[in-house]
């Protein structure tokens, strides 16, 4: 599948997305943030296009120096903190919670 780039809706705030970067659970798993993304209507019954992603923040980088824009590159996990997509990448505003997220082989599915 060719790479797919979507609209984040909603997402962290600065102190969790800076939470989920820098510590770990008590249990030692990575922390995780939620984003929520816009989708185009979606008429298939077998394929169930997830509006929310839990994300684990791989890199994390200031976009324009603000504290409030940043890029960063994880990967979509599942529950116990199973992988469900290679790598993604995206800018996102803390300010206005709003940015995009861009998949390297499609649309992350279950």
């Amino acid at each position: 599948m060719a790479p797919k780039q979507f609209r984040i809706i909603g997402g962290p705030s600065k102190a969790d997305l800076m939470m989920a970067f820098f510590f770990k659970e008590s249990n030692g798993d990575r922390r995780s943030v939620v984003f929520r993304l816009s989708f185009p209507p979606v008429t298939s019954n077998r394929i169930r296009f997830l509006e929310e992603l839990d994300v684990i923040v791989d890199d994390l980088q200031w976009e324009d120096g603000s504290g409030e824009s940043w890029n960063w590159k994880g990967h979509v996990c599942g529950s116990g903190q199973k992988v469900l997509s290679p790598e993604v990448e995206s800018y996102f505003s803390t300010r206005t919670r709003q940015g995009w997220l861009r998949t390297r082989v499609g649309v992350p599915v279950v």
